[in-house]
C-alpha cells in the first residue's frame, strides 16, 4: 500500500488494496482491486503483512473466494505500533482460465458464477481469488464482481510468463541471523544490519531433470492454549490441517517429518497478549534453527512470525516449541491463528 489507510476506511470487511506493484510475473495481481486472480493451477504460498498502532485493533484475513484460509490479529496500546504477518500454503488452486484459452464474455460470466460456489461439478475446489481483508469473515456474493471482470479482461491482454528451463537449473537460498544484540548507539538511522551467523547459504544446487515429489503443508491450532499448558519447552500442536501434500505434517503431535530430503522454507506465527511473555523456537531434530519473541502489555495482543530456510534430510523432525521464556496464554481464535507452514523448494 502506497499510503496509510484511515480508520474510517479500514472498517470491517474492507478489501486491502496493495496499489504499488513491484513484481507481477504472470499478471495475476490486480492493483486496482487488491485481488490476485490465479493465472495457473497449482500450489501457492501467500504471505501478507499489515501494521497498525496507537490503540488500534485489527484482524486481517486471507480469503480464497469466499472462504477464510488464514487470519492475523494485532491489538495495540497507545503509542505502540505492531506489524503482523500471516502465511498460507494452499493446494488445488485452480486457474481462472484454462491453458491456451482466451478470456471471453462467456468465460467472465462463468468466473462470476464460480465466486458463488467453492466447488465445481468435478468436486475439486475452484479457487480463483486470494486477498487479505479486514476483520471478520465476509461474503463475496455481495462483492461487485463486475469490477473483477473488467479488470481481468484488461489484464489478460498483457499476460506475461516466466519460463523455467527444462534443463538443469540452480537453487539459491540463504538464512542467517544476528548473533548478538545491536546497541542503540549502533542501531542508528540507515545502519545496515549484519546477519553474521549463517545457517543456510546454498550458492548453487543442481536441480535434477526429473524433479522430486511436491511437499507442502499448512496447519493452525484450533483453540487457544492456556497458560498452564503453554509452559517452557511445550511443543505446539497445529491440529487443524488445511494443506498436507506429502503427508509430512502430523496433527496429533505437531511435528513435520520430512518425507524427502531437500531445501525447505518454514514459517510459523504465534499470538499472545495481555501481559504474556513467550519465545517460540523452530527446531530441527534437537537443534534450534529459529526463534521469535513477544513481550506484551495489558490489553495488547500482537502476532509474532518467524522464518527459516534449511536443508533437511528425509526423516528429520521439524516442530515449534516454547522456550525458557514462556508465560501466559497462546491464542488461536477467530481474531488470529497460531500457525505453522512449510514447503520444499527443490
Amino acid at each position: 500500500m502506497s499510503a496509510n489507510l484511515p480508520s474510517d476506511v479500514a472498517a470491517p470487511h474492507h478489501v486491502l488494496i496493495f496499489d504499488h506493484v513491484r513484481t507481477n510475473i504472470g499478471n495475476g495481481y490486480h492493483s486496482s482491486t487488491g485481488v490476485f486472480i490465479v493465472p495457473e493451477t497449482g500450489v501457492y504460498v501467500f504471505i501478507w503483512s499489515f501494521r497498525n498502532g496507537d490503540d488500534g485493533a485489527h484482524s486481517s484475513q486471507l480469503m480464497i473466494n469466499s472462504e477464510e484460509w488464514g487470519i492475523t490479529h494485532s491489538n495495540t496500546a497507545v503509542n505502540a505500533w505492531s506489524q503482523s504477518t500471516g502465511c498460507v500454503v494452499a493446494h488445488h488452486v485452480v486457474s481462472a482460465v484454462s491453458p491456451n484459452q482466451k478470456p471471453s464474455n462467456n468465460h467472465m460470466h462463468e468466473k462470476e458464477e464460480s465466486l458463488k460456489s467453492k466447488e465445481d461439478p468435478s468436486g475439486e475446489v475452484n479457487v480463483t481469488d486470494a486477498f487479505p481483508t479486514n476483520d471478520v469473515p465476509g461474503n463475496l456474493e455481495n462483492k461487485d464482481v463486475s469490477i473483477l471482470k473488467s479488470t481481468q479482461q484488461e489484464e489478460f491482454g498483457r499476460k506475461e510468463r516466466l519460463l523455467i528451463p527444462e534443463t538443469q537449473g540452480a537453487v539459491v537460498a540463504f538464512y542467517a541471523y544476528m548473533s548478538s544484540d545491536l546497541p542503540s548507539n549502533v542501531a542508528t538511522p540507515h545502519h545496515v544490519l549484519i546477519f553474521d551467523h549463517v545457517r543456510t547459504n546454498i550458492e548453487r544446487l543442481l536441480i535434477p531433470e526429473v524433479p522430486g515429489a511436491l511437499v507442502a503443508f499448512y496447519a493452525y491450532m484450533s483453540a487457544n492454549l492456556p497458560s498452564n499448558v503453554a509452559t517452557p519447552h511445550h511443543v505446539l500442536i497445529f491440529d487443524h490441517v488445511r494443506t498436507n501434500i506429502g503427508n509430512g505434517h502430523h496433527p496429533s503431535t505437531g511435528v513435520f517429518i520430512a518425507p524427502e530430503a531437500g531445501v525447505y522454507v518454514f514459517i510459523w506465527t504465534f499470538r499472545n497478549g495481555n501481559g504474556g511473555i513467550h519465545s517460540t523456537q523452530l527446531m530441527i531434530n534437537s537443534e534450534e534453527w529459529g526463534m521469535t519473541h513477544s513481550h506484551t502489555l495489558t490489553n495488547s495482543f500482537p502476532q509474532s512470525t518467524g522464518c527459516v530456510v534449511a536443508h533437511v534430510n528425509k526423516g528429520d523432525d521439524v516442530f515449534v516449541k516454547t522456550s525458557d521464556s514462556s508465560s501466559g496464554n497462546i491464542y488461536s481464535d477467530s481474531y488470529g491463528k497460531t500457525s505453522f507452514s512449510g514447503w520444499k523448494i527443490n
